[in-house]
């Protein structure tokens, strides 16, 4: 995990290149397409997941080691690339599309961009991005959706 700051007289810098990465049904991540068949997972508002890192709120901020979340049985889906060929520097804006269903009046999706170190720990970078969803448009800043329906 880098451990520097980069100085630019713009952001994202000027030699910044825009990468697509996409979400596939094995698992992993493809430059090329996506791939497979789709994949659910059962979520237990019950039986939350922590959040450990990034920059939220009132926790300790900063990278953080995610395997006591991973670790959880309920922890929801992983996605891993291929070990890259040479070091990538991540600057700019980071986007995530999902196309998801839910059989829950209000649902939350959370994407973590995620770095194994060297040391094969995960750390969450403090890049995280959540879209709040439900069904009763009396909640301000969610978007609204019909129960069973397939959004992109």
């Amino acid at each position: 995990m880098a451990d520097d700051w980069r100085y630019a007289e713009r952001w994202p810098p000027r030699d910044a290149i825009a990468r697509r990465y996409y979400l596939c049904g094995d698992g992993s991540l493809s430059a090329a397409s996506s791939i497979g068949a789709p994949r659910s997972y059962v979520y237990d508002p019950r039986q939350p997941i922590p959040t450990l890192g990034g920059r939220n709120m009132l926790i300790a901020a900063g990278p953080r080691d995610q395997r006591p979340a991973q670790a959880l049985s309920n922890y929801g889906l992983v996605y891993r690339s291929g070990p890259l060929a040479t070091e990538l520097t991540i600057a700019g804006e980071i986007r995530v599309s999902l196309h998801v269903e839910s059989n829950c009046p209000d649902t939350d999706f959370v994407a973590k961009l995620i770095e194994l170190a060297r040391t094969a720990e995960p750390c969450c970078s403090p890049m995280a991005l959540c879209a709040r969803c439900t069904a009763t448009p009396r909640w301000p800043h969610r978007s609204t959706w019909d129960r069973g329906a397939s959004y992109a």
